[in-house]
């Protein structure tokens, strides 16, 4: 893939994940983290069937099928090496999943 698609592409999640309201990205971030529905929604307060919900929707906005689609749009759209000072670049471990 030349430079200038994987900028457009890297753009394109940006986008998505900007039509995200704050819940939505933190239930992302959460299921980026690796925590299940029933976890996220013990961390957060609210009912796991409240939590599905936020994951169906988060599907739906980025136009992915699961979990893994998710978390790839997730980290393309958080850490860029151009703007991002807290990872090293080669995206082995996103930078967020040091954080506690």
């Amino acid at each position: 893939m030349e430079a200038a698609s994987r900028q457009l592409l890297k753009e394109q999640i940006r986008e998505s994940l900007r039509i995200l309201n704050d819940r939505e990205r933190e239930v992302l971030e959460l299921i980026a983290r690796g925590l299940a529905n029933p976890r996220i929604a013990q961390q957060l307060g609210i009912s796991t069937k409240t939590v599905g919900n936020h994951v169906s929707i988060i599907f739906g906005k980025l136009q992915v099928a699961d979990r893994a689609e998710a978390i790839s749009a997730f980290e393309a759209g958080r850490c860029d090496a151009n703007l991002c000072t807290g990872c090293d670049g080669i995206r082995r471990r996103p930078h967020w999943l040091w954080q506690a």
